[in-house]
Parts: C-alpha cells; structure tokens; sequence
C-alpha cells in the first residue's frame, strides 16, 4: 500500500456565477482571495496502485482510503474515497485543466485539480462527466494549490469577466477581454487591462509606482500612493493618480481625470476627444487656482496644500466645493468651466465657452465668445463680456444675482428664465433699455439685468413690462398664459405656448401669438404692428386706442374694432368682427364672416362665402357679397342700405336671408311679415320699415318684389308664430300637426315612428313668474336651421363637436346673445313633445335636435294630465321617469353625448354656428 499527499479546495473556495449547482456552460472562479498557505486542504491517501479511482454506480474502492485535514492541520473527514464527477475548462495560459469533486465516505468534501488555477479568473465549464475508466487520473498527474499573493505573480486573465487580486510583490496581470476587476495590491505592477470596461484600484490600496494600460473599452483607474503611469486608451475612462507623482493620459475618448489636494504633483494629457479634470478636496477646506496658458493647456495649484500639476488637451475643468479660481482667458478655443460649491471666481476665454458657477456667491466674467452662463444658487455676478452670450436662470437660482450681457462684439445677448414647474412663472420689469428686474412667482430666484437684447420666459404664467424701453425688445414667452407688454421701441413679442395677452405698445412691433387662445392689445399711436395669430382662437382687441395706426395681421378670428372709425381688409379666412363707435369701412374675403357694425355709419361688405352681417347702430351700407348671407337687424339699428341682397330663391326662400329675431314690436313681441311697411326711396328701391323706426334699403329691389307677406317671409320675417317644422319622409310638417304612427326623418335610424306627442302651453302670467321658461330663439342659419328656431332653454341641440355633441338651448343664449337669445318678450308659447323609439336626432328647421329624452327633467316639463298618459303607455319607463333607475336601462343610450355648460363658450358657439354654415345638413 501507497500513501499520496495531494492538496485541493474546500467547496466555500469556488464561487459560482448565479449560484445554484453547476452545469456546462455555467461560470465560477478560485476565490481571488484565496491563499494556498491558509486555505487549502490536504487529502492524505493511502491506496494500492496509482490511479486515483472513481466507482461507477457510486461504490467505494475499499483499497482507497483519505485522512483530509484543513490548514490548521485539524481533521475534517476520513474513511473509503473516491472521485465522483469531473468537469474541465480552458485556462488561457495552461490550456485545459480539470477538477475533480473528492468524495469521503459517501459525502463531497472537496476538488482536486490536474492544474494551477488562478484566482479570480472566471472559467467556463465546457465538459462534465462522471469519473470512471479513462477519465480516472494518477495521483501524480494532481496539482498541489501553490497561490501565494504575496509574491510577484504573473496573471492572465480569461475571456469572461474577472477579479483579480494582485497583493504583495510587483505584479504582471493581464485581464484580456471581458469587463475586469483588478486589485494590484503593493508593489509595482504592471496591468494591461484589455478589452472590456474594466476597473483597476480603488482609493484605499494599490500602493507601488504602477503602470496601467487601459486598453479599449470605459474603465476606471485609480493609481493609489505611488509614483504612477496610466494610460485609459480607447474609451470614455476615469483616471485618478492618488496620492505622489503621477502621469496621466487619457487617449481616445470622453475621459475625466479626478484629482485631490492630497496628490501632489499630476501631469495629465486628455488626448483626443472632449475631456474633463474634476478637482476635490480630501484633506482641506480650500479651493483650487486653475490658470489655462492656452486652448486645453495650463497648470493647477491647490491653497493650503502641496497639490500642484499641468494638463494638456483638455475641454473641461471642475472645480471644489469651496472658493476656487478659474481662468481661461488665455484659451482660443471653447472651454467648459464648473466652479461647484463655494464663491468662486471664473473666467471665461476667447471661444465660445459654457460656465456654470454652482452653489455659492460666484463671479463669472465670459469673455469674448459665444458664451452660455449659469450662476446656480447663490446671488451670483454674471458678465458675458464680447459677442452673443445666454444666461440660464431657472427657479431655483440665486436671490439678487447681477447680469451683465456686454455691448461689443457680435450678436445679442439672451437671458433665459425658465422654469421646471409650469406653475412657476416669473415676473419682469424693464427699468431701461435693455435692463430690468425679474422675480420668480412660486420660487426663490430674483435679479437684475443689463445690456440684454433678447429674453426667453419660464414654462409658467409669466407677465413682462417693457414699457420704459425704447429701443425694442425681444421676447419669447414660453409655455402657459403670458402677459407680454412692450414699450416705444420696434418690438417682438412671441407668446409661445398659452393663451397669452400681447400689447406691442408704441413702435412699430411684431406680435406672434403661438398656440392657444391669444389676445392682441394695443395702446394709442401703437405704429404699423404685424400680427400672428397662429394656433387657437386669436383676438386682436383695438378698444382701448384713442389714436391710430397700421395693422397687419394673420391667422386672426376675432377683431374688437376702436371708436375711431376703422379701415379693416382681409383675404381668405373667416373673421368675426365687432365693431366700435366709429364709422367702419370693413371688407371681409371669402370666408364665412361675421360682421357686427357696432355704432356709427359703417361700410360693410362680406365679400365671398356665406356671411352673417349685422349694421348695429347708425345708418351703414352693407353689401352681402356673394354667397348665401344673412343681414341682422336689431332694436336701433337705424336706417340701412343693402346694395345686393339676392332675391334669388333657394327652394321656397331667398338666398340671401334676413334675421329679425332682435326686432320687437310696441308690445314686445317679435316681429313678422304684418309689421312691415313696404315703401320706395324715390328711386325705385324698397324700403322695409319695422315697428321701432329701424328700415332698409334694398338697392335693386322693387317694392313689388317684396309687397307680400310670402315674399318677406321667403326673406326670413316670419309670419305671426308659426309651428317648428320637423322633417318628415313627406317633407316638412309642423310639430302640432304630428300624430303617433307618423313617420318622422332621424340622422341615425332613418324614419322613425312617433310612439307619443303632448303639448304644454304658458301663459304670459307664468313665464313672468318663471322666466327659465320662456323659449330660446336660434337665429336663421345659425346652426343650418333655415328660419328661426324656437326651442325651450332645457332642449338639446346637435353641435359638430368632435363626433358630434348636444348642447341645451340656454347654455348657447348664454354662450353668445347675438345668436341665441331668450325671448324675453314672449306673451305665451306651447311647448310640444315627440317620443320615438329611442333617443334620436330629428330635423327641426333644418336643424338638428333631439326627441324627447324620457328622464325625470323632461316628466318635470309635462303638464299633470301627460305625465299619466306617457306612463300609461309605457309602464317600463317609470322607474327612469322617476329617477329610481337609470333612463338608458329601458330605454337605450342618448344618442349624442351631452356638453357641460363650461364646455360651452362664445368661441366655441361661433365655431359651430361656421362650421354648420359651410357644411349644411340635407333632409332626405
């Protein structure tokens, strides 16, 4: 019998990538800390040949027996041995090595191996097998662990990501490729880290005068105490000597250099593309003074240590937490520059250079170039010296900071004030011309300013005065609702984003509103200003001036005219306007118009498409252009002249239509086709005269024409008070003459039957009591309705609101009076009610409304005697009838969803009322 002394691992020595129980393909390495001397086991082997054996079906070879001891010598197992499984892999300098799981008395108690493995080097398992016949070795061909970090070494790493543990002695590590982890301990080692984004050192060891090559890939290198050379190569890499005298060099890519007041003397070279030195401090509480002696050279010196150092080929410096001094002015070319914390002193170069101040009472001098300035928190002096420069402040920036943009060179200076919150907005003042004040609303930031061209405002609601200026400004208003008001000088204001208000003031300004709902104010003598609306629903305001001037706008909807008797001309799109006191000469394009004359003998004329002109007050001449258009009269609106109203029928009506729905007879009532006097001007035209001395001239028109009560009514004067015309597959029929069983036209369904009618008529007594009763009065062709269109308040209305929408009568009076108006001076009305199937959308004047909706409103609306009876014939409504179960249950869904009354503007009221104009809906 043969006694073998091998050593091996215990299990806890090998860590397994994942963990879990190990398979092909899985990684694992040696400990990197694992010492030979103090770690292994040694299996002590008595056995009668040399062939260490496996047994197949798991038997133990009673000729092998093991004694195995740990490091200190104490016993941890013995009794029959055998090698169970077996696994190889390639090491990249010894080649294939195989270890082999050691099994004492039926329980794995440790690995062998046919090879030196390296700690920290991952391997990857390529075979596994159980141990029997030729795969079982002799006890020779088994290696010994002899790991001793404490010597010089040479390591080469493998393929895959490792960590390697270099310790004592000057050591020779190569990790090739994958992402490294290298621990060179002391001495003076060499390192190739190779391909990979690789990490070398760390800030408490690798004392020893180090060499380390980068290699490709983003690695980070720290040197430790020593005298060291690194060198990032290829790749965006972090370099740090540590403490002594260390050379640094970056190569290619975006590298940034770390450097203490602790590392004495460093010499860095960035290489080639952008990079960066970061000063810190770690042994004092003083600042660094960076001097540059050209573009991306100069040197560095610590207060109060021995830190001191050059650099070469570098874009950007940053300083300490505490008060540094910066000075690039012997840089050519743009530099980037960050003072950090502390009151710092920066000085920009003659490039175009970005500089922020940090936290701290900072001094920032530009210099010449295109500079980009931030001041950062603390109250902060800012001077962008020659050419264009831009000043960043958000909310967060200092109280009282300085801002001085400079007058030489080439360009305009800009002041950014944003924000990250669009509820933070700010507040500006000009004081002067190119100066100002500026304070944040919902944050901490305050300044002044000067020699600033150009301002960009915050996210927020923002308000700027420029009135003390001159010269003209320009100012870009950013997000949300601005108040932009500009001075004397040829102004810009942008609003940007928002519903924004701009006044250009005096000068001759240009004024863009951006998206959103904007309003152009404009102040007496304001100039020859251009507008632009863009985006939204844009109103130029002209109320307030008491002196003209010259406008020029685009993309406008709505114009407010002055009282000093306005010249307006525009092309193609529609406009709504509302005119002063003044006698206006208005033309209008080919869009579909709204004129109102307001006071004073107007000059309109609606050019193309189909208008809706009303004179207002004063004697005006009005000329409807082509198109189907409409002329409003109302209470004062004087005497008029229509120089081409076109009698032309269109079916049973004129094309050119009038709305009297304003009118009132001496009672109060509306008018109609008997309360107009016919008469002739003495040339031959026609005269209409209505009840409250208001009249029009028809130019071209014989009082022949129009003698009849048929022909005024074919014009849109109605006759007494005729019922709603509700489309039927037989055409038209009035609402009262509508029987159950009669087939009605519907948008959705086609006809439809009527299930049930009822009527409920007020007297003049309870519409007094209850005004909410009287009827909403829809002009002609307000909402494709060919005549006026009375419905209760409480009555829906199809709107083209995205799909299309209901809308109730009474929140379109309050919308807009001028379009629908109650009829505050009804005597009496009857209200009638159609039932259908289900909810559906029927033909009213050519209109489009809803049937009756059976909920618990529209049985509130019923006179006692048809609440019975519409319960009588459908007992499955009352529960909906009565509010104890939803309406849609019994039934069926609202044929178009209902519009709130916040939904409901003036805006978009008229927006609808165009939009059915241009697109009139065809019965049948």
């Amino acid at each position: 019998m043969s006694t073998y002394v091998l050593g091996g691992f215990s299990a806890s020595d090998f860590l397994l990538a994942g963990g879990g129980t190990p398979t092909v393909g899985s990684q694992f390495m040696l400990d990197p800390a694992f010492v030979a001397a103090s770690g292994k086991l040694t299996f002590t082997i008595t056995d009668d040949d040399t062939t260490f054996n496996g047994a197949a079906g798991g038997a133990l070879d009673a000729t092998q027996s093991a004694v195995v001891r740990n490091a200190a010598g104490a016993t941890i197992a013995s009794g029959a041995v055998r090698l169970t499984f077996g696994a190889t892999f390639t090491d990249p300098v010894v080649g294939t090595i195989t270890v082999f799981e050691v099994s004492v008395g039926g329980v794995v108690t440790g690995y062998v191996s046919d090879k030196q493995l390296e700690p920290g080097v991952t391997y990857q398992i390529a075979t596994a097998f159980e141990v029997a016949g030729a795969t079982q070795p002799l006890y020779s061909a088994l290696a010994t662990p002899n790991q001793n970090p404490a010597l010089a070494d040479t390591i080469v790493g493998g393929a895959y990501a490792d960590s390697i543990l270099g310790g004592g002695g000057n050591d020779s590590i190569t990790t090739n490729a994958g992402n490294d982890t290298v621990m060179g301990g002391a001495g003076h080692d060499t390192v190739y880290l190779g391909d990979g984004n690789d990490q070398f050192g760390d800030w408490d060891g690798e004392d020893g005068n180090d060499q380390v090559y980068g290699g490709a890939g983003d690695d980070y290198i720290i040197g430790g105490a020593g005298d060291d050379q690194l060198w990032g190569d290829a790749g965006n890499d972090t370099l740090s000597g540590g403490v002594g005298n260390d050379n640094l060099s970056g190569g290619a890519g975006n590298d940034e250099f770390w450097v203490s007041d602790d590392h004495n003397t460093t010499n860095i070279d960035g290489g080639t593309d952008w990079d960066a030195v970061w000063f810190g401090n770690w042994i004092g509480t003083q600042g660094v003074v960076v001097t540059f002696s050209g573009s991306g050279s100069g040197s560095y010196d610590y207060v109060g240590t021995d830190g001191f150092g050059v650099f070469n080929n570098i874009e950007a410096i940053g300083g300490t937490d505490y008060a540094d001094t910066i000075n690039a002015s012997s840089a050519g070319l743009g530099i980037d520059l960050y003072g950090e914390g502390g009151a710092d002193l920066i000085t920009g170069g003659a490039g175009d250079d970005w500089i922020e101040g940090g936290a701290g009472n900072d001094t920032i001098l530009g210099g010449a170039g295109r500079d980009g300035i931030v001041g950062g928190a603390g109250s902060d002096s800012m001077s962008g010296g020659a050419d264009a420069d831009q000043f960043w402040i958000d909310e967060f920036s200092g109280t009282g900071d300085t801002i001085i943009g400079g007058e030489t060179g080439i360009g305009s200076d800009t002041l950014s004030l944003a924000s990250n919150s669009p509820k933070v907005g700010v507040s500006v003042t000009y004081s002067a011309n190119e100066a100002g004040t500026y304070t944040y609303i919902g944050g901490v930031a305050s300044g002044t300013f000067s020699q600033i061209e150009d301002l960009w405002l915050s996210a927020g609601n923002d308000t700027l005065n420029a009135e003390a200026t001159t010269d003209g400004v320009n100012i870009s208003g950013g997000d949300g609702d601005d108040s932009l008001l500009g001075g004397a000088g040829d102004d810009q204001l942008w609003g940007d984003a928002g519903n924004d208000t701009l006044s250009g003031g005096v000068g001759n300004d240009l004024l863009a509103g951006g998206d959103g709902n904007d309003t152009f104010g404009f102040v007496s003598d304001y100039g020859s200003d251009t507008v632009w609306g863009g985006r939204g629903w844009d109103t130029v305001d002209l109320r307030g001036i008491s002196a003209g001037g010259k406008l020029t706008f685009h993309e406008i909807e709505e114009i407010w005219g002055s009282n000093l008797g306005d010249t307006f001309t525009w092309a193609s799109d529609p406009i709504l306007f509302h005119g002063g006191n003044g006698a206006d000469a208005i033309t209008a394009g080919s869009g579909n118009d709204t004129l109102y004359g307001g006071g004073g003998n107007d000059t309109l004329s609606g050019g193309a498409g189909n208008d809706l002109i009303a004179g207002g007050a004063g004697n005006d001449t009005i000329t409807l252009g082509e198109g189907a258009d409409t002329l409003a009269l109302s209470n004062g609106s004087g005497s008029d002249i229509v120089t081409d109203f076109n009698m032309d029928l269109a079916g049973a009506l004129t094309v050119d239509q009038l709305d009297v729905s304003d009118l009132i007879d001496a009672a109060g009532n509306p008018v109609n086709a008997w309360d107009v006097t016919v008469a002739e001007d003495g040339a031959g035209n026609a005269v209409l005269c209505f009840p409250g001395g208001e009249s029009v001239t028809l130019l071209g028109v014989s009082p022949a024409a129009v003698g009849s009560a048929s022909a005024l009514h074919a014009m849109g004067i109605p006759c007494f008070v005729a019922g709603t015309m509700i489309g039927t597959p037989k055409g038209p029929r009035p609402v009262e003459d509508l029987r159950p069983g009669n087939l009605v036209e519907t948008l959705d369904q086609g006809p439809q039957p009527v299930l049930w009618v009822a009527a409920r008529r007020l007297g003049m007594n309870e519409l007094q009591r209850h005004p909410n009763l009287r009827p909403i009065e829809l002009g002609a062709g307000v909402l494709g309705n060919a005549r006026p269109l009375r419905v209760s308040a409480q009555h829906a209305l199809w709107v083209p609101e995205g799909g299309g929408a209901l809308v109730r009568a009474g929140h379109l009076a309050l919308a807009n009076a001028r379009l629908a108006r109650p009829m505050r001076g009804c005597r009496g009305v009857a209200y009638h009610h159609l039932l259908l199937p289900r909810h559906a959308l029927i033909h009213a004047e050519g209109a489009l409304a809803e049937s009756l909706w059976p909920g618990p409103m529209a049985l509130a609306a019923l006179a006692p005697e048809n609440r019975l009876s519409l319960l009588a014939l459908m007992p499955k409504l009352a529960p909906g009838l009565l509010g104890r179960a939803p309406v849609a249950a019994a039934y069926g869904p609202v044929a178009r969803p209902m519009l709130g009354r916040r939904d409901v503007t003036a805006a978009a009221f008229f927006r609808w009322s165009q939009n059915r104009r241009r697109v009139p809906f065809l019965i049948g």
